[in-house]
C-alpha cells in the first residue's frame, strides 16, 4: 500500500493557460502548476541490510504536477545524505527539492536506501556506499519497468542528492563492475559478497542497467576520477555544488570527516577537472568559504542550487532544432516553402516577421512575402517532453519582382537590342536563330531574313521574368554581277541576292537602272563597270573590270580595202587604202583604258605613215572613221 498526499486539500484543475498553448510553454523553466500530487511510501525493492536483519523493504515518495497530461516526463531521483549511517527521504531540503522541480514539470522521487556500517572498518564503509549504489540502481530499474504507469521518459532520468546520497549517485553512474572495491566481495568481519551493482533489491527491467542523463551533485565525491574514462559510456552531465571549507566531504581530495577510517575521495573540484579533460558536459559551482550542506542553515544556498540547476537541466532537455532550409533571397509576391528536420514527437511553432504564413504542416511552412526588405522566419521546436528549443532564425531578403522588356533597332540584318527591363541584374537572350547572349544590350547579326521569336530572361538572382517578342529581319543586299562580251555589245547578269533598286555605271559615261542591262561600248578597252544595289535602307557596291576587245564596224569595209602594218610596230605604222574614192578619215589611237592619246585627219591616198615614237610600249587600239567607224584594231607598240 502507499499513501496519497496533496499539497492542498483541493485538487487544482490543470492550468489551461500554460498547458493549453502549444508555442508558449515554459515547462522546466518556470512553475507550470501550484499544486502537486504526492504519493508516499511506494515499495521499489527488498534487500539485505547491514547487520543481523535479513531483509529490508525500500520505499520512495513520488511527486508530480497536479493534472499533468504529458505522455512522458523526465524523472529526478533524489538520494538523501547522512554518511550512510542516518537520514531519511523526508529530511530537510529533500521534499523542498522534489516539490521545486515537480512544479516545473518534472516528476521526482525521493528514495530510502540501506544504512549502516562498522565505523571502525574502512571496508565496511565502502560496502555501505556500494549497497546504496545497488539500491539506486534498483530504483532506476523499477521506474524503467513502470515507466508507462508513472509516465516517465526513460531517456531522461536524473540523479540528485546531498552528501552520501551524491557519493552513491556518482558511483552508480560512473563505476563499472571492474571498478568494484575489493571489500564488496567480502571482508573478514563481513564475508558476504554483495554481488553485482544490478543484482540486488529487485529483478525489474531484467536486471539491466539504465543509463542516466545527468546528476545534480551537492557536496558529493568519488573514490577515483579514473572511473570517468569513456567519453561515450560516461557521457553523463554533472552539475556540482560544493563549499571550499567542507570538512565532511572533501572539495578537492581527502578522507571524509578527515578520518582515516574512510577511504580518500576526489571531491567536486577534481571531478569537474576530470570531466573537462574528457570533454564531458559539466558545471562546478563553488561556494567559497562554505562548509558542508550550508543550505540547512542558510536557504540562500538552496535558492542558488535551484536557480542554477534549472537552466542546466533544461539545456539537456530542450531540442536542438536543425537549420531552417529554404530560399534566403526571394521576390515580392512569391510563395516559398521552409522546413526543418522532423524529430519524432516534436511539434513546431513558426513566426514570420514581414511575411505571411499561409499554411503549415508539422516541420514545414509556406510563406508569402508581399513587401520588399529584410524579413525573418523563426521556428521554435517543442519536443515530446514539452521542452521548447532555442528559436532558430533565417533571414530572408525580399527583392522587387523583375520585369523583362526590350525594344530593338534594325540596321537590316544587324539588330541592336535596347534593354528596358527593371529590377534585374542579369540577362539571358535567345535570338531565335540558335544564338544567345548574356550582355545587357546585345547586338546580333542575322544571316537569313525572316521572323524570329526573341526571348529575354531578366533575373535579380532570386527570381526572373521572361518576355518573348517576334521581330522581322530584312537583310542588306550583296551586289554582284557577271557579264558576257560580244562584238561591241556586253550583256550584264545581276546576281545581287536582294533585288530592289539597281544603278549601273559602265565606265564610259553611260548609266542604266535595268536589272540585267545590255550595253554597247563605242570603243574597245578596259572599263570599270560599277553596280550599286539598294534595299531595306542600305546599299552595296561592286566594281569589276570589263574588257572590250572589239566593236562592230561597217560591213562595207573589209580587211582587203583598208589595212595598217606592221603590227606589232616600232616607230611608225603604214595605213593603206585600196580601191577607195578620195575621202577624209579620222584616225584615233587610245590606250587600254579607252583614253584617246592620238587623233589625226587623213585622206584616202594610197599610203599614210603615222608616227608612234611618242607612244610607250604596250597595247593600244587604232580606230579609223569618217561618218561611221570603218576600222578598229588592236595595236601592239614595241
Amino acid at each position: 500500500m502507499f499513501r496519497i498526499h496533496f499539497t492542498l486539500f483541493s485538487i487544482c484543475i490543470f492550468n489551461a493557460s500554460v498547458f493549453g498553448q502549444i508555442c508558449n510553454t515554459n515547462r522546466y523553466t518556470d512553475n507550470i502548476v501550484t499544486d502537486l500530487l504526492e504519493l508516499q511510501d511506494i515499495k521499489y525493492a527488498t534487500a539485505n541490510p547491514y547487520g543481523i536483519i535479513q531483509s529490508q523493504d525500500l520505499y520512495f515518495d513520488f511527486y508530480e504536477p497536479m493534472g499533468d497530461t504529458l505522455a512522458l516526463r523526465p524523472l529526478i531521483i533524489f538520494t538523501h545524505g547522512g554518511a550512510f549511517l542516518v537520514g531519511d527521504k523526508r529530511q530537510p531540503f529533500v521534499p523542498d527539492f522534489c516539490r521545486h522541480f515537480a512544479k516545473k514539470g518534472y516528476v521526482t522521487a525521493a528514495i530510502s536506501y540501506r544504512l549502516g556500517f562498522n565505523s571502525l572498518d574502512q571496508g565496511s564503509a565502502e560496502r555501505a556506499a556500494y549497497r546504496a549504489v545497488q539500491d539506486i540502481r534498483a530504483a532506476i530499474r523499477y521506474f524503467a519497468e513502470m515507466s508507462a504507469i508513472f509516465r516517465i521518459d526513460t531517456n531522461n532520468i536524473f540523479l540528485a542528492g546531498t552528501s552520501a546520497g551524491c557519493v552513491a549517485s556518482l558511483h552508480s553512474a560512473f563505476m563499472t563492475e571492474s571498478d568494484r572495491p575489493a571489500s564488496t566481495y567480502g571482508t573478514l568481519l563481513e564475508p558476504q559478497d554483495l554481488g553485482c551493482a544490478n543484482c540486488s533489491g529487485n529483478t525489474r527491467y531484467g536486471n539491466r542497467e539504465v543509463k542516466v542523463r545527468g546528476i545534480i551533485n551537492c557536496w558529493g565525491a568519488i573514490l577515483d576520477t579514473l572511473y570517468i574514462n569513456d567519453p561515450i559510456a560516461d557521457d553523463v552531465a554533472v552539475i556540482s555544488f560544493h563549499g571550499t571549507n567542507d570538512l565532511i566531504v572533501p572539495y578537492t581530495y581527502g578522507n571524509p570527516f578527515q578520518l582515516p577510517i574512510f577511504p580518500k575521495m576526489f571531491g567536486s573540484e577534481l571531478i569537474h577537472r576530470r570531466m573537462d579533460n574528457m570533454g564531458l558536459h559539466n558545471k562546478l559551482v563553488t561556494f567559497h568559504g562554505a562548509g558542508h550542506e550550508p543550505e540547512l542553515l542558510d536557504w540562500t544556498y538552496a535558492d542558488t542550487i535551484f536557480e542554477l540547476t534549472t537552466p542546466f537541466l533544461f539545456e539537456l532537455l530542450q531540442p536542438q532544432t536543425s537549420v531552417i532550409s529554404g530560399a534566403v533571397t526571394v521576390c515580392v509576391g512569391q510563395i516559398h516553402s521552409y522546413t526543418v528536420e522532423q524529430q519524432q514527437g516534436s511539434r513546431y511553432c513558426w513566426e514570420s516577421v514581414g511575411g505571411l504564413i499561409i499554411s503549415q504542416s508539422h516541420n514545414t511552412v509556406i510563406v508569402e512575402r508581399n513587401t520588399e526588405g529584410q524579413h525573418q522566419l523563426i521556428v521554435r521546436e517543442i519536443n515530446s517532453l514539452d521542452a521548447v528549443g532555442e528559436p532558430r532564425t533565417i533571414s530572408v531578403t525580399v527583392l522587387p519582382l523583375p520585369k523583362a522588356d526590350f525594344d530593338q533597332y534594325h540596321d537590316a540584318g544587324t539588330i541592336s537590342f535596347i534593354n528596358r527591363s527593371s529590377d534585374a541584374q542579369q540577362y539571358e537572350w535567345f535570338f531565335g536563330d540558335g544564338g544567345n547572349s548574356n550582355a545587357a544590350f546585345p547586338v546580333h547579326e542575322y544571316t537569313v531574313a525572316g521572323n524570329y521569336d526573341v526571348m529575354l530572361i531578366a533575373t535579380n538572382g532570386a527570381c526572373q521574368d521572361t518576355l518573348v517578342k517576334t521581330i522581322t529581319v530584312e537583310l542588306c543586299p550583296v551586289a554582284d554581277f557577271t557579264y558576257s562580251a560580244g562584238t561591241g555589245s556586253v550583256k550584264f547578269n545581276n546576281l545581287s541576292d536582294i533585288l530592289s533598286q539597281h544603278f549601273w555605271f559602265f565606265g564610259d559615261g553611260n548609266v542604266s537602272t535595268e536589272t540585267h542591262p545590255t550595253h554597247e561600248f563605242e570603243y574597245p578597252g578596259v572599263y570599270s563597270v560599277t553596280l550599286i544595289t539598294e534595299a531595306n535602307g542600305c546599299r552595296d557596291t561592286v566594281t569589276k573590270q570589263v574588257v572590250v576587245v572589239s566593236v562592230s564596224i561597217n560591213e562595207l569595209y573589209i580587211a582587203n580595202e583598208i589595212r595598217f602594218y606592221p603590227n606589232p610596230a616600232f616607230d611608225f605604222i603604214e595605213l593603206e587604202f585600196k580601191n577607195l574614192a578620195e575621202q577624209f578619215f579620222v584616225i584615233e589611237i587610245f590606250n587600254s583604258e579607252g583614253k584617246i592619246i592620238l587623233q589625226i585627219e587623213v585622206t584616202s591616198t594610197q599610203y599614210q605613215r603615222i608616227d608612234l615614237q611618242k607612244l610607250s610600249p604596250g597595247v593600244y587600239f587604232i580606230q579609223l572613221k569618217n561618218n561611221q567607224t570603218v576600222l578598229r584594231e588592236k595595236l601592239v607598240k614595241m
